[in-house]
């Protein structure tokens, strides 16, 4: 459903695009304005497919017909922005959060206006934090040092959103609670043990 109506969205968006290359001024020599908005057109199919090097390629092409035209300008922008999302998100997928990070914070820079690049900042350094939490649990020594530190791992999960990844965490902190359940009695033997004698 999404997807379709992405397709309509930018359908409109192109039929948009073509009526605003109708209104500029005339192209220039050797080019047609049929030509001028095939390339409109090819422009914003690169974006379906995601391909946003072409597309920011594309608008530039169609910019320069139509130096003034702001909207082909946000359209750079935003297509140069999701180059940078693009790495980002590929070295969230290989794991390495800080080059991520460094990442977004540049493109926060280069394009303030654009919102969901502070939403995806905010989303990295969440998992950097709950990657931080989780090697804390695994170099516990002890099951109060676990289970303080699962506590934590449980609260960064919840700013995570991720029901699979919540569940998970409700599976680790049953089995905790099993094994120090399990070690109750010889702890209340070793206390009393321990006590001094009246």
């Amino acid at each position: 459903m999404m997807k379709s109506n992405m397709s309509i969205f930018l359908m409109f968006s192109a039929a948009f695009a073509v009526l605003l290359c109708g209104c500029g001024p005339s192209a220039p020599e050797g080019v047609s304005p049929a030509e001028r908005n095939a390339l409109v057109i090819r422009m914003f199919r690169s974006m379906e497919k995601g391909d946003s090097v072409s597309a920011a390629a594309q608008a530039a092409k169609v910019r320069a017909y139509d130096s003034g035209n702001a909207y082909f300008g946000w359209i750079i922008e935003v297509q140069e922005c999701n180059q940078l999302m693009v790495k980002a998100q590929t070295a969230m997928d290989a794991g390495r959060l800080a080059e991520a990070e460094e990442i977004l914070q540049e493109a926060r820079r280069r394009y303030p206006l654009q919102p969901f690049v502070a939403e995806e900042l905010k989303k990295v350094r969440q998992f950097r934090h709950f990657q931080a939490a989780v090697k804390t649990y695994c170099a516990a020594k002890n099951l109060a040092d676990r289970e303080r530190a699962l506590k934590v791992v449980s609260r960064q999960a919840e700013s995570l959103r991720d029901p699979a990844l919540n569940a998970q965490i409700s599976r680790l902190q049953k089995d905790l609670a099993k094994e120090i359940a399990a070690e109750l009695p010889a702890r209340q033997k070793a206390g009393k043990n321990a006590a001094p004698k009246p």
